[in-house]
């Protein structure tokens, strides 16, 4: 495990410097086209892709390895003076690390964004298992199960049920409570919806069906 890891930074590294040294070169040859800011504005890109192909540490080994390569091919070989060479360097250093520091937040909020997703979906499949249990608990309990929406339809019974009143799943399914207890229990029915109507309600009671 420590000898991938190893060899996925060696390799990470190389791939920053390999970026590096081929923006230079293809910027140079740029130059007769693009001026003297070619090679920066592709290095700057080049930076952008190896921050985010590769992460920070071989952003900033590019930053320290193109900000000297730039000063030395774009400014002292042009023949400006070093204390311009220096300024230049200290320019173009800032603006890489801006690069690399602003790669990190998008990186960071990318990461963050994935670790959310994953908890969500492990969330969503231990509820989908506790439902799909709860179900099981339900459909195999000896006792009839009824579930019924604010209207009384039903929106769920178990086998229980289905054997106490004769009645398929599906034909259960859909029908009211009021079309299985008395004429003279509804009254009473619609009393009970309404205390169950308070949030924390427990209504305790004998139905004829």
């Amino acid at each position: 495990m420590t000898d991938s890891n190893s060899s996925n930074t060696i390799v990470r590294y190389l791939f920053a410097v390999a970026v590096v040294m081929t923006t230079f070169a293809l910027g140079i040859w740029l130059i007769p086209m693009t001026g003297s800011g070619g090679p920066l504005a592709l290095f700057f890109a080049a930076l952008l892709v190896i921050n985010l192909v590769a992460g920070v540490g071989p952003g900033i080994c590019a930053v320290l390895l193109g900000v000297p390569l730039a000063t030395y091919t774009l400014v002292t070989r042009a023949g400006y003076p070093a204390s311009q060479a220096a300024f230049q360097a200290l320019l173009d250093a800032i603006d890489g690390m801006g690069v690399v520091y602003l790669t990190s937040l998008i990186q960071k909020g990318r990461q963050a964004a994935n670790d959310s997703n994953r908890r969500l979906r492990d969330a969503n499949e231990k509820i989908t298992a506790s439902k799909a249990r709860t179900r099981e608990v339900i459909e195999l309990a000896p006792d009839a199960f009824f579930q019924a929406d604010l209207t009384a339809r039903f929106t769920d019974v178990n086998q229980a049920a289905c054997r106490l009143l004769g009645y398929d799943r599906d034909e259960l399914i859909g029908k009211t409570i009021i079309d299985i207890i008395p004429p003279e229990d509804v009254p009473r029915l619609a009393a009970t919806r309404e205390s169950l109507l308070a949030p924390g309600t427990v209504e305790l009671g004998d139905w004829t069906l």
